[in-house]
């Protein structure tokens, strides 16, 4: 899973791709919270990940 930040206006948008799992789930939720304390408006584009997986 990679996560990149970019700027558009005001707005922090985090990119991910990759596959999301419950490994990168903890690290994802980080970098976002990480982003809501130093912007007000953020948006998480889903569209390059290529699975989702609930399994531990």
């Amino acid at each position: 899973m990679k996560a990149r930040k970019r700027m558009v206006g005001e707005v922090a948008v985090i990119a991910l791709s990759g596959g999301l799992d419950s490994h990168s789930a903890a690290e994802i939720r980080d970098r976002v919270t990480g982003q809501l304390a130093d912007h007000e408006h953020v948006v998480v584009d889903f569209s390059g990940v290529t699975c989702v997986s609930s399994a531990s």
